[in-house]
């Protein structure tokens, strides 16, 4: 959970002294094997960019940054090329102006690949 404004209170329903207090610009997650949370500070733009339509990458591996171009497209991506996925991708997509094949053309420069759309699925290979 991240928070823009406002503050959240979360606690573990076995034990309520576990808790933690989300306030902006923070981000809980709550780790099983300990059993508390862990709260650390992020950059909210990050998680909510998308509501303006961009996809902002900070040294973001494809299969990150692949699963944000399926919820933006709709599609569902599978990527077969290991070179793709060993790249640390950052910047700033608008996918409301971009189309996917021309992100996936941009894609290309740093590491060449071929792809195929079939309805709403891209399959990626090697070339």
């Amino acid at each position: 959970m991240c928070l823009v404004e406002g503050s959240v209170q979360v606690y573990n329903l076995n034990n309520s002294n576990n808790n933690a207090l989300i306030t902006p610009n923070h981000k809980a997650t709550w780790n099983p094997a300990s059993k508390v949370f862990n709260l650390k500070q992020v950059n909210t733009h990050l998680y909510t960019a998308w509501i303006h339509g961009e996809i902002i990458l900070d040294s973001a591996h494809f299969s990150s940054f692949s699963k944000k171009l399926e919820r933006a497209f709709n599609v569902k991506i599978i990527n077969n090329n290991s070179l793709l996925e060993a790249q640390e991708f950052s910047g700033t997509i608008n996918f409301k102006t971009s189309s996917l094949a021309d992100i996936l053309d941009l894609l290309k420069f740093d590491t060449y690949f071929d792809y195929s759309i079939e309805d709403n699925q891209i399959i990626i290979s090697n070339n």
